[in-house]
C-alpha cells in the first residue's frame, strides 16, 4: 500500500472517530471559519485534524499553513498529534504569536533597519531600562514604580490611552518615545513590540506582507478568545485574499483582558469576514455532568456571550461540594483533610488534586497545613526556570555574544561572577558607549574600540574582554549546545556556583547543565538551530509551558495559571466578594464579566470532583477581614450543590442587582448535629467515624475536656462542628 494510501485511510479513521459537529467543522469548505469549542469539547483534536484534513484531503503544501497558539506547551502537542497523523510527512509550522513574529522580524526586519540577531527583552529587563529613565527625570518610586510605567507604556504600544487622571501620564507618555529609542539603541524590542512592529512593517513596506500572504493559503489560530488588537490585524492581513481564516476559541474562557486580550474578535471576526461558517461544540469529554452543571449556571447568568451549554452522554459522578468555613485556617485544614480522605478511600495519588485560588497571596495558609500533614505540593507560578538568578547569570552572556549592543545583558555579564569590577568601571564604560555611539558590548568585543578606554578601565576589563572576544570567534560557527558549553567554561559562572557557600548550590549548577539540556532538545528537532533562534525560544517561554506534573505533588496555582490544564481533583477556594470577584471589578461590567469567566474556567478544570469553598474571615493585607460569599454563588441551582443546605441560621450579604442597585440575600448554614456520644480526647488531622456521616478528618477544635467541639470534614456531607460529648464519633487512627 503506498504512503498516500496509509495517510488516506488515516484520515476515514480518524473521521469516525469524532462527533458530528467536530466532523463538520474539521471538513469546512475553504474561506473563513468560527469554531466556539467549549471548555473540554475537544478543540486541540478539532484544530490539529483541520490541519491534517488540509493537508490529505485538500493536498494543501504544509509550508503553505501556520497553525498559531498562545504558548509553547500547546504548540508542542500540537505538532506532536499531528505526528501522529501524518507520520514522516511535513509539518506545518505551529507556535505562539510572538514566536511568529519574532521570525517574521529576524527574516524581514531589515525593512525597519532591525537587525536579525536583535534582543527581545523581557518584563525584568524593561523595568530596568524604565528604571534609569524615572532615576534620570528624579522620580522617586514611592511616585511612580518602573512596573506601573511598563503597564501604561505597554497600553500605549497596544493602542490605549491613558486617562490623564494620574499626574504622571503626561510624563509616561513622553517616556515611551525615550523608551523606545533606548531600546533601539540596544538592538532590543519588548514583548509589545514583536506584535506592534509587523504590522508597521506591512504598512510601510506592503511587498513584505504581499511575500508573506502569497506564502501562506491557512492560517489556522487556536485560542482566538485571548487574541488582542494587534493579534487580530496580523492574522487578517496574512489571511487576505483568500481569507482562510480558521479560527477556535471560547468567549466564556476570556480571562485575559487585563493584557489586552478582547473576547469581542470573536463577534467582529463573522462581522468583518462575510460568509464565514460558524461551528459550536458543546459536548464535554473532560468533566463530569454534575461539574458541568455548576458550569452552566454560572457562566449563563452573564447575558453578553454566545449560547452554549456543555454536556456529556456520561450523567454519573458526585455533586459539587460547598463549603463554609468560619476561618481561612479552617478552610485550609478541611481542603487537606478531604484530599487524605479521598487518597485513602479512593485511591486517589498527591498529583491528582489542584487547589486554585485568584490570587498566589492566598496560598499560604494550604502551604502551611500541607507541611504541617507533611504532603508534598508543588506552587505552581512561583520562579520560574528561565528567571532564576543563576539562568539569567548565563543566558546574559549568549544574549551580549549575538547582540553586543545588548547593554542590559552587558551590564548582568560585568556584575556575574563578581571580578572585581564597580560601579564607577562601569559608569566610564557606559560614558565611552556613550561617546562612540555604540553598545558597551560592543566596545569589550571590539580589540580595536577597546584600546580606547582609558588605560585605568582597560585594565581592569582586559580579562573579561579577552574571555568574550575569545568566545565570540569560536561560536560564530558552532551549534547553541557547543555555545552554551564553552560559556560556562570560559565564563566562570559555573565555577562561581560550585564554590557558592549556599543551600541550593547544587541545585544552581543542575539548572546551568539543564540549559545545556535544553539547548540539546531543541537542536535535536530542528538541526538548523541558531542561538540567536534558542535564545527567541527561552525569551518567549511562559509560565504554562515551564509546567510540569511533578510526580505525586498536589498542584498549587492560580486560576490563570490553571488555564489549559485539568485534574481529577479540584478545589476553588477563598470565593469571597472582594477576592473572586475582586473588589476592583465592581468599576466596571466588562471586568465583573471577565471574573465570572475566571470562576468558570476554575471550574471546568476539574474531571471527576470538584470543591467550591469560602471563608466569613479572612488575614489579607495586615489586617482580619470579614467577607461575604462571592455573588456568582447565588448562580448555581441548590439541586446542583451538596454541604451547604441546611437552615440554622442566617447571614445576609448585600450585593449588586443586575441594575446597579442593591439588595438582601439570604444563604444557609449547616445545622450542627446533637447527639449522644462519649467523650474522647481529639486532636487536628485525626481520622474518625459517625454513624450517620461516615469517615471524616479533624480539621479544627475548640474549647477542653468537657466543652471539646471539633469541626469535621465528611465526605460528601461537607463540615460538620460536633460537640464531642454528644456526638458519637470513632477514631480510626
Amino acid at each position: 500500500m503506498s504512503s498516500t494510501s496509509v495517510t488516506t485511510t488515516r484520515l476515514a479513521a480518524f473521521l469516525s472517530r469524532l462527533n458530528p459537529e467536530q466532523r463538520a467543522a474539521v471538513s469546512a469548505p475553504e474561506g473563513p471559519a468560527l469554531v466556539l469549542a467549549g471548555a473540554g469539547s475537544g478543540k486541540t483534536r478539532v484544530l490539529t485534524g483541520r490541519a491534517f484534513y488540509l493537508m490529505e484531503a485538500c493536498r494543501v503544501d504544509p509550508r503553505a499553513m501556520i497553525v498559531v497558539t498562545f504558548t509553547n506547551k500547546a504548540a508542542e502537542e500540537l505538532r506532536n498529534r499531528l505526528r501522529t497523523y501524518v507520520g514522516s510527512q511535513e509539518l506545518p509550522w505551529a507556535g505562539t504569536f510572538h514566536a511568529f513574529c519574532a521570525r517574521l522580524l529576524r527574516q524581514h526586519g531589515s525593512a525597519l533597519n532591525l537587525p536579525p540577531h536583535f534582543s527581545i527583552y523581557d518584563t525584568a529587563d524593561s523595568e530596568q531600562v524604565l528604571g534609569a529613565l524615572l532615576s534620570e527625570h528624579r522620580i522617586g518610586r514611592d511616585a511612580l514604580t518602573p512596573s506601573v510605567l511598563r503597564g501604561w507604556i505597554s497600553l500605549l504600544k497596544n493602542g490605549g490611552r491613558l486617562s490623564g487622571r494620574h499626574p504622571l501620564h503626561g510624563l509616561a507618555m513622553e517616556l515611551r518615545q525615550v523608551y523606545d529609542v533606548r531600546l533601539r539603541d540596544a538592538n532590543a524590542v519588548d514583548f509589545d513590540d514583536l506584535l506592534r512592529l509587523p504590522l508597521e512593517m506591512f504598512r510601510t513596506n506592503p511587498r513584505v506582507l504581499e511575500t508573506l500572504q502569497h506564502r501562506y493559503d491557512h492560517i489556522l489560530i487556536d485560542e482566538f478568545q485571548d487574541t488582542n488588537r494587534h493579534q487580530y490585524e496580523l492574522a487578517r492581513d496574512l489571511a487576505r485574499p483568500q481569507n482562510n481564516l480558521y479560527v477556535v476559541g471560547d468567549d466564556d474562557q476570556s480571562i485575559y483582558g487585563w493584557r489586552g486580550a478582547d473576547f469581542r474578535n470573536l463577534f467582529n471576526f463573522r462581522h468583518d469576514l462575510p460568509g464565514a461558517r460558524l461551528f459550536q461544540l458543546e459536548q464535554n469529554y473532560r468533566s463530569t455532568q454534575p461539574i458541568l452543571d455548576v458550569a452552566n449556571d454560572v457562566i449563563s447568568a452573564k447575558k453578553s456571550r454566545e449560547a452554549k451549554r456543555l454536556w456529556t452522554p456520561q450523567p454519573e459522578g458526585e455533586r459539587v461540594t460547598v463549603r463554609q468555613t468560619a476561618h481561612a485556617a479552617e478552610e485550609a485544614y478541611e481542603v487537606v483533610g478531604e484530599i487524605e480522605q479521598l487518597m485513602r478511600r479512593e485511591g486517589y495519588s498527591f498529583r491528582d488534586f489542584a487547589i486554585l485560588y485568584r490570587a498566589n497571596s492566598l496560598s499560604r495558609s494550604f502551604e502551611e497545613v500541607l507541611v504541617n500533614r507533611a504532603i508534598p505540593y508543588a506552587l505552581v507560578g512561583g520562579t520560574r526556570f528561565y528567571e532564576r538568578k543563576e539562568v539569567k547569570d548565563l543566558i546574559a552572556y549568549l544574549r551580549l555574544l549575538v547582540n553586543p549592543e545588548d547593554d542590559q545583558a552587558c551590564r548582568r555579564v560585568l556584575r556575574n561572577p563578581p571580578r572585581g569590577i564597580g560601579d564607577v568601571t562601569i559608569q566610564r564604560l557606559a560614558d565611552a558607549a556613550a561617546a562612540a555611539q555604540c553598545g558597551m558590548g560592543t566596545i569589550l568585543l571590539n580589540e580595536a574600540r577597546f584600546g580606547e578606554l582609558p588605560a585605568a578601565i582597560a585594565k581592569r576589563l582586559l580579562p573579561l574582554s579577552e574571555r568574550l572576544q575569545s568566545l565570540s570567534r569560536r561560536i560564530a560557527e558552532t551549534n547553541p549546545v557547543q555555545a552554551i558549553e564553552w560559556v560556562l567554561e570560559s565564563s566562570g559562572l559555573m565555577e562561581f556556583y560550585r564554590e557558592l557557600d549556599d543551600t541550593d548550590s547544587e541545585e544552581r549548577q543542575a539548572n546551568l547543565q539543564q540549559l545545556v539540556a535544553a539547548a540539546r532538545d531543541r537542536c535535536a528537532e530542528n538541526t538548523l538551530t541558531t542561538l540567536a533562534d534558542f535564545l527567541t525560544e527561552v525569551a518567549l517561554v511562559s509560565d504554562v509551558d515551564e509546567y510540569e506534573e511533578i510526580p505525586d505533588r498536589v498542584s498549587l496555582m492560580t486560576i490563570h495559571s490553571a488555564k489549559g490544564l485539568e485534574f481529577p481533583v479540584v478545589f476553588v477556594v477563598a470565593l469571597e466578594d472582594g477576592i473572586l470577584p475582586h473588589a476592583r471589578s465592581r468599576e466596571s461590567q466588562d471586568e465583573l464579566d471577565e471574573e465570572r469567566r475566571l470562576l468558570y474556567v476554575a471550574i471546568t478544570r476539574a474531571r471527576e470532583r470538584l470543591s467550591l469553598s469560602f471563608a466569613q474571615n479572612r488575614y489579607r493585607n495586615g489586617v482580619v477581614t470579614m467577607h461575604d460569599p462571592s455573588p456568582f454563588l447565588r448562580d448555581i441551582a441548590p439541586e446542583h450543590l451538596r454541604g451547604w443546605t441546611l437552615p440554622a441560621g442566617r447571614m445576609e450579604r448585600e450585593h449588586q442587582g443586575e441594575n446597579g442597585s442593591h439588595g438582601s440575600e439570604t444563604w444557609q448554614r449547616e445545622r450542627i448535629p446533637s447527639l449522644a456520644s462519649s467523650l474522647v480526647p481529639f486532636k487536628i488531622g485525626d481520622v474518625v467515624e459517625h454513624p450517620e456521616f461516615g469517615i471524616g478528618v479533624v480539621t479544627a477544635k475548640s474549647g477542653e475536656a468537657s466543652d471539646l467541639k471539633v469541626r469535621i470534614a465528611f465526605e460528601g456531607m461537607g463540615s460538620k462542628l460536633l460537640a464531642v460529648k454528644f456526638a458519637p464519633l470513632k477514631k480510626l487512627n
